[in-house]
């Protein structure tokens, strides 16, 4: 399932004025995205599709979304996500800027020695279990840059959650 044309269009527009308000966080820059833009992914098609394909979860209506800014240089190191920030993430790829040398990927912790690497093209997606699977991206390279969309999804209930931490809103997309 993908993101409709008039949402797509909205997100574009959305991630776009964003850019004015991106703070540093590790090394890339990251804004929110409006209150609007949430509201819509929360109910679209595209986020039941997601929630659905996890049918042992009960995720959370609600959805965490903010803007990825890369840079050439920026780059993310192998993490887990927070399971107080959420607990299942989904990457689209809003904008691509090939560099001048070598690909660039986020990359996928995939057992002890399986490291999966997506280069992802403009509308292309990842899903995935964010604090059960060690992500990160690696240097973006000259003259290349990246802008996605991480999408959050929280367990409605917390029972399967392993501890409880302070929710540091600076850490909005926890790494990812």
């Amino acid at each position: 399932m993908a993101i409709d044309q008039t949402l797509w269009d909205a997100i574009q527009e959305d991630q776009s004025r964003a850019r004015h308000d991106v703070i540093p966080h590790g090394e890339r820059h990251i804004a929110r995205a409006s209150d609007k833009i949430v509201q819509a992914l929360g109910a679209s098609d595209f986020a039941v599709s997601l929630r659905a394909s996890v049918p042992d979860r009960n995720l959370s209506q609600s959805v965490y979304a903010t803007y990825l800014y890369y840079r050439e240089g920026d780059w993310v190191p192998l993490h887990v996500d927070d399971w107080n920030i959420f607990e299942f993430s989904c990457l689209v790829c809003l904008e691509r800027t090939r560099g001048s040398s070598r690909p660039t990927a986020t990359y996928f912790l995939l057992g002890r020695e399986n490291l999966m690497a997506l280069d992802l093209n403009v509308r292309e997606a990842v899903w995935f279990h964010g604090v059960h699977i060690p992500h990160g991206r690696t240097p973006l390279s000259e003259g290349e840059s990246v802008v996605l969309l991480n999408l959050g999804f929280s367990s409605s209930s917390r029972t399967d959650r392993p501890h409880e931490e302070k929710n540091h809103p600076e850490a909005t997309d926890a790494g990812t």
